[in-house]
């Protein structure tokens, strides 16, 4: 479980400070839970989230999330997207197939709340 909300009882949570002790040779890493995005402006640094310490560690991309998502819509979108990655895709291509996909289902998912939360954060 990943965390960064300061809470004393972080005995089973993962926060940034673990992850950038890593030493990670990742092509991708996906945060596909809600706000993985999210982090904090630290003055030198910009803003500091998980995506941020994923890098630093050594991922070359990470997936994050920059709003709470639709549980049903997410799990529908990463087993779109891990089927193209499976099948070659790039990432962000998959990313791209994965948010159409979502968009065609219905007006109501041609909201951007439905599709727009996944982002590629790092190279492209």
């Amino acid at each position: 479980m990943l965390s960064n909300d300061g809470s004393e009882n972080n005995s089973n949570r993962l926060g940034i400070d673990d992850v950038i002790n890593w030493k990670l040779n990742a092509e991708l890493v996906v945060l596909s839970a809600c706000l993985t995005g999210m982090g904090q402006k630290i003055e030198g640094e910009g803003l500091v989230n998980f995506a941020w310490a994923f890098h630093y560690a050594g991922a070359k991309r990470v997936i994050i999330t920059l709003w709470i998502i639709d549980d049903n819509v997410a799990k529908e979108f990463m087993r779109k997207f891990y089927t193209d990655i499976k099948n070659g895709v790039s990432p962000v291509e998959a990313l791209h197939n994965s948010q159409q996909m979502i968009r065609k289902k219905g007006e109501r998912y041609a909201n951007p709340f439905y599709w727009a939360p996944f982002i590629v954060h790092g190279k492209g």
